[in-house]
């Protein structure tokens, strides 16, 4: 889905993905990394759902709804405290924070808050090697939304020193552009916030930049280019021609020493040229123009889009005109499912622009450079969906990722077919990105007798507008089993539909 997963908790981690909190990872983030997120492993699955649905998610209620809670997995019990408003009060606390109150202390229970080292609970939770904590580690855990360390919570210390450096405070701040920091900061925090900067930006060109045409409703800004930006001029050819003479006599007239041995030559760079910005981006020198989308969406493809240095066109008669020659860097863009009824109808007096959809950009930023049209059927609108015949089949897949495997589960829905991620008997067809001989899901293709087929099959369905016969595009051999009527009747028309144009060709 575009993140990056670590094994290690490097200074660049953004989510902790927590199972278990009694691990060094969790209690180093407790105390450490207050700008790591903690998050249930269901929060992952959440996003995967949405993902593949081709959803509009709202990350930041999703991690809300999946965070942590402080108490994850507790079972807590309390002694000594006799003001029973008191002890409700702590119980309806531990239960509201994902936490489990117990009455009575058992030998399950993870943790006693007593009010002094005395009791019957006391002696036994000592006994059964329960963890026992003042009350102010309860509260302190509460307010840094995480477990703290338990040690600094003894009965044995004296109230004012519990829970002392249990966790940094840390304010995550920025400094203004021009304000220098003190060398104090620079040797505290200076390589820890450098890097967090560093990974911001990452995360956000990895991430934001096209998790938001695939419908994630992820809000990120492109870093603004700011004084501190060197620009990167282009040196003229003809200054690598200039005289040793000249150079002499442009160093003997400089204002200053030479900095170095060697003798460099400047030549007044023009304004227009020096404020100019370097377009270096995905889509640089290529004009757009959308059709089709909603407010929403276009919104979102016109910030990605200028951020990678696209020209966006509000009218198509501004396209190159018919009399000159066709040009290669104008598209038209369009959504992925719109019926070819809904295309625009281009005027006669111009040379009609490439035709590509919003997966096209999402392929472009996913893999950040440019990737031409023809490269993948899904960069351009199909002929005809749904297909006749797909839509008594049932499709699976293997070896596709990411990018591929968003766009090849949407292109299989919306030719009409079913898409299962998960294989079983019931399959129609085993669709093969790569053929890996041995691969699990072939060997279970094999013995279930489901078709397997490479990924031409459907490609070569799509340009064409007709289900494709399996038999040519086979990635292994297969023994045909039962299935149900209408499907068998849609294949075997595409078989005989394939033999008798065989014949055909043979013959001529």
């Amino acid at each position: 889905m575009g993140a990056i997963h670590k094994l290690d908790l490097t200074s660049d981690v953004t989510h902790l993905i927590v199972g278990d909190a009694d691990t060094p990872k969790y209690k180093f983030v407790a105390k450490e990394r207050p700008d790591v997120k903690c998050l249930l492993p269901t929060w992952v699955e959440a996003l995967r759902e949405l993902w593949m649905e081709g959803g509009e998610p709202d990350v930041q209620a999703l991690e809300s709804s999946h965070t942590l809670p402080a108490l994850h997995k507790l079972r807590i019990c309390v002694t000594g405290f006799e003001d029973m408003a008191f002890r409700k009060k702590l119980e309806d606390l531990v239960n509201a924070n994902g936490g489990e109150y117990r009455a009575n202390l058992t030998k399950d229970v993870t943790h006693l808050i007593a009010k002094e080292a005395s009791g019957a609970k006391y002696k036994y939770a000592i006994d059964w090697n329960i963890k026992i904590v003042a009350v102010e580690w309860l509260a302190q855990s509460l307010e840094r939304g995480m477990i703290l360390d338990e040690k600094l919570y003894s009965l044995c210390t004296p109230p004012a020193e519990r829970g002392r450096d249990a966790w940094i405070r840390r304010t995550i701040s920025t400094s203004s552009l021009g304000k220098r920091v003190s060398d104090g900061d620079a040797v505290l925090s200076g390589p820890r916030k450098l890097r967090r900067v560093a990974s911001t930006k990452l995360s956000s060109q990895n991430v934001g930049l096209w998790t938001d045409i695939v419908n994630a409703d992820v809000q990120t800004d492109r870093p603004n280019r700011d004084q501190w930006s060197e620009q990167l001029v282009p040196c003229e050819a003809s200054m690598q021609g200039t005289s040793s003479t000249n150079a002499r006599s442009a160093a003997t007239s400089s204002d200053g020493p030479s900095r170095s041995s060697a003798t460099t030559i400047k030549t007044p760079i023009p304004p227009q040229v020096a404020d100019r910005p370097l377009r270096t981006g995905v889509f640089a020198g290529k004009k757009l123009y959308l059709h089709g989308f909603n407010e929403k969406k276009t919104a979102v493809l016109h910030k990605h889009l200028l951020s990678h240095d696209a020209v966006i066109i509000s009218d198509l008669l501004s396209c190159t005109p018919a009399t000159t020659s066709p040009p290669d860097d104008e598209y038209l863009l369009v959504p992925h499912d719109m019926p070819n009824i809904q295309l625009p109808t281009l005027p006669e007096s111009i040379h009609p622009p490439m035709m590509v959809t919003d997966m096209w950009v999402e392929r472009n930023l996913h893999q950040k450079q440019f990737v031409r049209p023809e490269a993948n059927v899904t960069n351009t609108p199909f002929r005809i969906f749904p297909i006749p015949g797909f839509e008594h089949l049932t499709v699976c897949s293997t070896k596709f990722e990411g990018v591929d495997l968003l766009h090849m589960s949407k292109a299989v829905k919306l030719i009409g077919a079913s898409y299962d991620e998960d294989f079983t008997p019931n399959a129609s067809v085993l669709v093969c990105r790569q053929v890996v001989e041995g691969h699990e899901k072939l060997r279970h293709a094999h013995h279930w007798n489901v078709p397997t087929v490479t990924a031409e099959w459907l490609w070569d369905s799509i340009k064409s507008g007709e289900l494709k016969p399996f038999a040519p595009y086979l990635a292994q051999p297969y023994s045909e089993r039962p299935i149900p009527p209408a499907q068998k009747q849609a294949v075997g028309q595409c078989e005989i539909k394939f033999e008798h144009n065989a014949k055909r060709i043979h013959s001529q």
